[in-house]
Parts: C-alpha cells; structure tokens; sequence
C-alpha cells in the first residue's frame, strides 16, 4: 500500500521547520533588501530624524503675563519686570502672544499707575494747601475774637499812631500799619508786636526790618518764607472793617457772623505790616479773589469759620457778604 504521507511524524515538523527556518525570513529579507539595502536599525534611526523637534515652551512669555496681570493692582512694582521678561520673551521661538499680552498689561498699568501717583500728589498738595490757608484764616478769626473780648471791639484796619485821635487818618497811606500788626499778640506774637514804633509808617527805620520777616499765620502755602501775604479785608460803606466805627461782635454785625466776611483770600500779595486793604465800593466791582490758577478761593466769616467760594457766585451774593448790616438776603449760589 502506498505510504501515508503523515504516517511518517517526523517528516512534517521538519517541513514546516525547514519552511520557517529557511523560506519565510529568507523572503522577508529579501523584500527589505529590494525596498532599502539599509538595515533595519538604521531606517529607524532615519526616520527619528526626520521628525521636527519639540517646541519648548517659553517661561518668559508666561512670567511676562503673570506680573502684568500683577500690575494692574501693583503698577510699576511689576509691570517694569513684566515689560523686561516679555521683551525678552519675544526673542523666543514660542510664546510670542503671551509675550506681547504681557508686554502690553505691564506698560499699559505702569503708565497709568505712575500718571494717577502724580495727580494723587498734586490732589494732596493741593488739598494740604488748601487746609493749611485755613488752619491760618481760623488762627486770625479766634485772634479777631480774642481782641473783641479784651477790648470790647474788633480790630480796625489800620493801627493807631499814639498821637492820632478817634477817626483820625493818616493822610499818607504808607504811614499806615496794618490790622494784622494789631492781632500779633493774639496769634502768639506778641514779641514781634513789642518790636515795632508805632510812630514810624510800615517801611520805617525800625518797622522795615520786621516787616520784611514772614510770619507763618500770614503765609501763604506755596510760599512760607514770604513775608507777604494774600489774607485781606474790605474795609468802609458797610463792610466789617471800618476806618471810624470801632466794629463790636455781635451787636455791630447785624446780618449775622456767619454770613458776614471777616477776611479775604486776595488776588494778589502785599507786606503783611502794610495797610493795604480793599476799599468796598457797593455799586463798584470787586477786585480779583484768590490765587488765579485756582477755581475756588476761601474766606474767613466773622464767627471764625471759613468757606470754600466758587469763582461761578455772583457779585451780588458776595457783596451780600461783605457788608455787616445790609439786611441782603444771600443768594442761592452761597
């Protein structure tokens, strides 16, 4: 009988060896060799190669945007780094938009912070200015009172020379000294008071020298070390300083000392020992108020307060002001 071809178990595993051994990886290699002669490995290696590289990713960028975020509570105490990590940030391969963003926040707040630092400086000198004129115009209010109470009158606008008589008045207007001469010893000034010759006009022998020493209740904020001053009054036709009447609180102010002006914020400086008030002239104008740069001015009213006056009130109203005993009803722009 013919041989089964499977009788012979030996016969078929060395077939399918044979076959795996020899045929199979044989025409493997052959099929790479065809396609690339290089070995396996190195086709590998090739390929590697020909990948584009990982983009690393650029702290700087991200640093730059953080600290301008930052900035906008923070200002220029982080925007400035900002500003300098997002310059350099742009010189990376990445990260560029992040770089810009954090360039733009970090310059962006530093300018406004530093520009609102500057007009918070000036709001404060100004506002610190502002109080200072009037911790002076309540130091010659409680002064005025004082003087009142020790003489039964306020001070007049002039002193009076030991040889001029009741309502007489200097004709040379240069022999006069000031009603801020007469308050000295009512602002603790009283050594400067003893000082003068009261028979020599303001820029005499004696009087020049002190009058050329600043006082700091007259003052002016911009300027301490100024011996003028901008702290005037309105004196005659009704007005509470008057060159004949001697003025009593309350019973001479009879419109009220809270609606009556004592003292003035004037347009313009003078000596502070000078006699050189405004003249009050009822159907006239007023003269210039107040610093020119400003838009408010402050007076002194007769109880020893002080008031902020827009320039937008009307003459009227002020002129209401002024006078003592007008009986005017004060405008609605007061």
């Amino acid at each position: 009988m013919p041989r089964d071809r499977y009788d012979d178990e030996d016969d078929r595993p060395r077939r399918r060896r044979d076959e795996d051994d020899d045929d199979r990886p044989r025409r493997r290699r052959d099929e790479d060799d065809e396609d690339d002669d290089r070995p396996r490995r190195s086709r590998r290696r090739d390929y590697d190669d020909e990948r584009p590289a990982a983009v690393k990713g650029n702290g700087m960028a991200m640093a730059s945007l953080v600290l301008g975020l930052l900035s906008i509570l923070f200002g220029p105490c982080t925007g400035v780094i900002g500003g300098i990590l997002g310059m350099i940030g742009l010189g990376r391969p990445s990260g560029k938009g992040m770089a810009v963003t954090g360039l733009i926040l970090s310059g962006l707040f530093s300018i406004t912070h530093t520009a609102g630092g500057i007009w918070g400086f000036f709001q404060m000198r100004e506002s610190a200015g502002k109080y200072q004129v009037s911790l002076n115009m309540k130091q010659i209010g409680l002064a005025g009172h004082s003087h009142n109470d020790a003489n039964g009158y306020l001070p007049m606008p002039y002193v009076k020379r030991p040889n001029d008589q009741m309502g007489q008045v200097p004709t040379d207007v240069n022999d006069r000294l000031g009603w801020r001469v007469t308050i000295l010893p009512y602002i603790e000034q009283e050594n400067v008071f003893r000082r003068f010759n009261f028979n020599e006009p303001w820029n005499g022998p004696t009087n020049q020298p002190i009058s050329s020493t600043p006082i700091m209740q007259y003052s002016d904020s911009d300027a301490r070390t100024d011996p003028t001053t901008r702290f005037r009054g309105f004196y005659d036709n009704g007005a509470i300083f008057d060159t004949k009447t001697q003025v009593r609180i309350p019973a001479g102010i009879m419109d009220g000392t809270s609606n009556t002006i004592f003292v003035v914020e004037g347009g313009d400086k003078v000596t502070w020992t000078r006699f050189q008030e405004y003249k009050f002239e009822p159907t006239g104008p007023l003269p210039p108020l107040g610093r020119a740069d400003k838009n408010t001015y402050q007076v002194l009213m007769a109880d020893g307060s002080t008031k902020t006056i827009r320039r937008s009130v009307s003459e009227a109203t002020l002129k209401a002001a002024i006078t003592r005993a007008g009986g005017e009803i004060m405008g609605p722009d007061w």
